[in-house]
């Protein structure tokens, strides 16, 4: 499979953004977000790599958790999104930390907490302005009522950014005041809310102090940006390298129709190379006749559609290409770079999207430098 394409992960780049993180939240508490298996970049060999300078590991669901657990990480696990309860009993099975956003949810765990005679800890969401999950503020009672129910134990409450990643950062600041105000009446109230949390990868890189006791590093771990707005002071290291091996060489007539459709035809006697790989690997469609890759230090741009498993590339201008020869999708070649997010744009889509689509079938090959 390697012969075919791999993704290549720098463990240690992962790391040096995470104390950049640190860093720039003057060394609160930092939550490794590694949801989406670490973001396409691969869940458990990036736990075992930054076990030793986060506190915290965030995924979206139990099963991601087990995961981790399985793997031999022991720090605490949030889960950030909705447990179905169906769910349940595996928080109990690998000592995970679950979010609750209802009453209902919260007794139903105590109801098993207590039938299994143990307890559970977990953090409360609070919607200040995300709309997605969490208690919103004229629902303190049921917050409250929360912290009584014999089993739970409270040892976390946290909302999320929905607006901190843009130049206009009116909405963060009235997030920010909210859950204080929340955080404030709960604590007047004699509850004991535990880690604060309100600052995804955004909230990190924008401000300085607004941030509470820990943080959720997410997309800024692997090296990218969570919008073209936000500050690039940090210098986040990009993780992630993707690479392919030219498996087919040839040249065509002019008036030749390249892949499905001919949507494209050569103006010219044309050298093509034929990438193995395709939108089954997570390379997408939208790039068809607009992208380009990497060879030899060299841009190649893509000729006609991206098919399930191979592209074609316009290599004539390129010297002695033959079969084997490395093409880099993602990263550097000699003087030349192509980064995440100039696919991702180009694909009307986002860094964000791009690395999670990027399938299970492409190895990830892990370098610590």
């Amino acid at each position: 499979m390697e012969e075919r394409t791999y993704v290549e992960i720098n463990l240690a780049a992962i790391k040096r953004n995470l104390i950049k993180a640190a860093n720039k939240m003057k060394l609160q508490k930092i939550m490794a977000v590694v949801k989406a298996d670490g973001y396409g970049h691969g869940a458990i060999p990036i736990s075992r790599f930054v076990d030793d300078v986060v506190q915290y590991f965030g995924v979206a669901i139990p099963e991601e958790g087990a995961m981790l657990r399985v793997a031999g990480i022991t720090k605490p696990i949030l889960i950030l999104g909705i447990t179905a309860p169906a769910m349940y009993k595996m928080l109990f099975e690998y000592d995970l930390t679950p979010t609750v956003s209802t009453l209902k949810s919260a007794m139903e765990l105590s109801a098993l907490a207590n039938s299994l005679n143990k307890s559970i800890n977990v953090h409360i969401a609070v919607d200040t302005g995300m709309s997605r999950i969490g208690f919103l503020r004229d629902e303190l009672e049921d917050i409250e009522s929360v912290f009584k129910l014999k089993g739970i134990n409270v040892t976390g409450i946290f909302t999320h950014y929905a607006c901190a990643d843009e130049l206009d950062k009116t909405s963060a600041n009235n997030q920010f005041d909210a859950f204080s105000q929340i955080v404030e009446i709960l604590t007047s109230h004699g509850f004991d809310v535990g880690i604060r949390h309100i600052s995804n990868s955004a909230g990190i890189i924008e401000f300085n102090d607004k941030h509470f006791d820990m943080g959720r590093a997410g997309i800024m771990i692997y090296g990218l940006y969570p919008s073209d707005e936000v500050s690039k002071e940090i210098g986040l290291e990009a993780a992630l390298k993707w690479v392919a091996r030219i498996s087919h060489v040839k040249t065509l007539p002019t008036g030749f129709g390249v892949s499905y459709g001919s949507t494209f035809v050569t103006n010219r006697e044309t050298r093509i190379a034929t990438i193995p790989l395709g939108y089954a690997d997570g390379y997408p469609r939208a790039l068809s006749s607009k992208g380009k890759v990497l060879v030899a230090g060299q841009f190649a741009p893509i000729l006609g559609r991206v098919c399930m498993d191979q592209f074609m590339i316009d290599v004539t201008d390129i010297p002695d290409v033959k079969p084997g020869d490395q093409a880099i999708l993602v990263g550097k070649s000699s003087d030349n770079a192509i980064s995440v997010e100039t696919l991702a744009n180009a694909a009307f889509s986002f860094n964000y999207e791009f690395v999670c689509g990027i399938a299970n079938r492409v190895p990830r090959i892990y370098v610590s430098e």
